[in-house]
């Protein structure tokens, strides 16, 4: 495979992540939650519907894929955002925090 393709794909999943963070701190204020990793949840469940569960639902209507696949496509989606999305909550800081990783006091 030509080094071209390496680096437009990583390149798209560059700018896809800069665009969830991105996303995730423009409403980490309105999202439910408390903590930073409960905003990381509710965050990741939001993207996981716009995007793995409508992804699915024109799957579904489209292409006559079994049932299975589409199972498949939605938990392993969800674990994947998840994943992704807890990361981004827990990682990024507040707007005006410390930047401290360990609480010394």
């Amino acid at each position: 495979m030509p080094l071209v393709v390496y680096l437009s794909g990583s390149a798209v999943d560059l700018a896809y992540g800069v665009i969830l963070v991105w996303l995730f701190v423009t409403l980490r204020a309105s999202l439910p939650g408390h903590t930073s990793f409960l905003k990381g949840v509710s965050f990741g469940l939001m993207v996981w519907f716009l995007r793995v569960v409508m992804r699915v639902a024109g799957e579904w209507v489209v292409t006559t894929v079994p049932a299975s696949t589409h199972a498949y496509t939605l938990a392993s989606g969800l674990v994947q955002v998840l994943l992704v999305a807890t990361f981004i909550g827990v990682l990024m800081p507040e707007a005006g925090a410390r930047a401290t990783v360990w609480h010394t006091e």
